[in-house]
């Protein structure tokens, strides 16, 4: 007899951040998508803007914050902007 397949776990997405190019935050992509407004900066290219990001909720040590690429920060930025979404002040994993 084959093994019966195991349950799939629940998930459940509360929040989205975006940075695709020069859209910057949910508010601007969705703009891009629904209007079909360009993702591109004002010269043309799909450079992304410098990273935002509010030093306060970070708690970031500053020797970390400065070896940090500019790719794991924009990271950061998306994730402060989903966790804002779901006005939650502490997050964690649950099973």
């Amino acid at each position: 007899p084959s093994p019966s397949p195991s349950p799939s776990p629940s998930l459940a997405i509360v929040g989205i951040g975006v940075v695709a190019a020069s859209a910057v935050g949910r508010a601007r992509f969705t703009d891009a998508v629904l209007l079909r407004t360009s993702c591109l900066d004002p010269s043309g290219e799909g450079a992304m803007p410098d990273v935002a990001l509010q030093a306060t909720r970070q708690k970031f040590p500053p020797n970390d914050l400065r070896a940090s690429l500019g790719q794991q920060l924009a990271m950061v930025q998306v994730a402060d902007e989903a966790l804002l979404a779901t006005g939650a002040e502490a997050v964690g994993v649950m099973e």
